[in-house]
């Protein structure tokens, strides 16, 4: 680990040794500040959210006392309107776990899919990326390999093909939405401050056909290696589980906000402030606890603050200026693109990949025109699945101990290196025309 780590940081020293008597003070400060993130976030000495604590205090006590800007500015960060949609999105999912809508729909939709191995295996997959677009993909390949377990006993064959393709698609379907995985989060706050605001319907756009096609090749190359024997499962259906009265209440909220998500541009109310209304009436009606108010992922949320904490120094000090000119931002915009997803893609597997995003990203947004590599940057951090380290759902998906590492990499590297290949192009390509 520490060797890996000093490779990483001899990387950017030598990008930024060069030119690093050139800086102002503040300059230096929130280099000094850069590289202290990179070391914690990468090292993982201290909790990530923790990294992110350090981040605001020393950008708050230093960077005020050099240059003419309020500490406030680094406040902000930790709640702006992409914290507060990724609230409202943590609480949606808060609600679906406690009343088990998650599991119904789970349930329901499996059931339909038939007994052919690759039907089962497309099934689990297509409903691990369908949650994981609403729910954090740990939470999502938690349910789904807990509702798989009773055929994973049973069909030895179907094991292996099944305990990855869990967690590979519950990574891809964060992807899809702009709340189903913290990357997206910093990546709506560069566009914001690039002058775009993405708004959901336009980011599904995006989003939504990455999801099927990386699912649907995701699930090829997993029949494609470990071929099933049997050519019907084992499959014994469970009773239907059935929605009480509050239940409802929590699906209705969910179907309503969603729907307004969707339709922004017809009432051009923010979809930050639509994340309010499950906060608003899951906790005022009593339908979520003080103890479901606790259980919010607020250490991602911490660590999401901290990330736009730490880009917001990067700008308000000018060496974002200094990275664009350093990294030869006037080159040809298809070679920085693949560089960016390409670094992304191979970071997000060793490392967090909310820290890779944020270390990341502002090197990005420091171009004169970064266009829409922002997204391409989030998308790339959702592809990395090679290691049991590159995500918590792989983690969970080795600690069922079907799996050896081995088994998890060859086909990840090829997902991995497709998906990137996929975002790259579609960056380039169709993206584009969506406005």
């Amino acid at each position: 680990m520490l060797g890996k780590l000093a490779v990483f940081l001899l990387v950017i020293l030598s990008f930024t040794v060069p030119f690093f008597l050139h800086l102002t003070l503040p300059q230096q400060i929130a280099l000094g500040i850069f590289f202290l993130a990179v070391v914690l976030w990468i090292s993982e000495i201290i909790p990530l959210y923790a990294t992110s604590i350090i981040i605001l205090l020393l950008e708050a006590v230093l960077l005020p006392r050099v240059m003419d800007v309020s500490y406030k500015k680094f406040l902000h960060a930790f709640f702006s309107p992409v914290i507060l949609l990724f609230l409202g999105g943590f609480t949606l999912a808060r609600g679906m776990s406690v009343y088990g809508i998650e599991e119904i729909i789970a349930r329901s939709i499996i059931r339909r899919v038939g007994k052919n191995p690759y039907a089962v295996l497309l099934g689990f997959m297509s409903v691990s990326a369908f949650l994981s677009m609403w729910i954090s993909n740990t939470a999502a390949t938690a349910l789904m390999i807990a509702v798989a377990m009773p055929l994973l006993k049973k069909n030895e064959s179907l094991r292996k093909p099944l305990i990855l393709g869990i967690p590979f698609s519950a990574s891809i379907g964060g992807m899809g939405t702009p709340i189903g995985t913290p990357p997206n989060a910093i990546a709506l706050e560069a566009m914001r401050k690039l002058g775009e605001d993405v708004s959901f319907p336009v980011w599904m756009l995006r989003g939504l056909p990455m999801v099927i096609v990386l699912v649907l090749f995701a699930s090829f190359i997993l029949k494609l290696i470990y071929r099933p024997e049997e050519k019907e499962i084992e499959f014994e259906e469970e009773e239907v589980l059935l929605l009480e009265a509050k239940g409802k209440a929590v699906l209705a909220t969910l179907a309503v906000t969603v729907l307004l998500w969707l339709t922004t541009s017809l009432h051009h109310i923010s979809s930050s402030i639509i994340a309010l209304i499950p906060i608003a009436v899951f906790f005022g009606t009593g339908l979520l606890s003080r103890e479901d108010f606790r259980r919010l992922e607020w250490d991602v949320l911490i660590l999401m603050g901290g990330g736009l904490a730490l880009g917001e120094a990067i700008s308000v000090t000018g060496l974002d200026k200094l990275f664009a000119g350093y990294l030869g931002a006037s080159g040809n915009p298809a070679l920085i693109t693949a560089i960016f997803v390409a670094f992304t893609a191979i970071s997000s597997n060793f490392m967090s990949n909310t820290s890779a995003t944020a270390i990341i990203m502002p090197l990005a947004i420091s171009l004169p025109s970064p266009g829409l590599l922002p997204i391409a940057i989030a998308f790339a951090a959702s592809s990395a699945m090679v290691l049991p380290i590159s995500t918590p759902p792989n983690a969970i998906a080795y600690g069922s101990g079907y799996i050896k590492v081995r088994d998890m990499a060859f086909p990840g590297f090829i997902i991995n290196l497709f998906s990137a290949l996929f975002i790259y192009i579609s960056s380039l390509t169709w993206w584009k025309f969506l406005g």
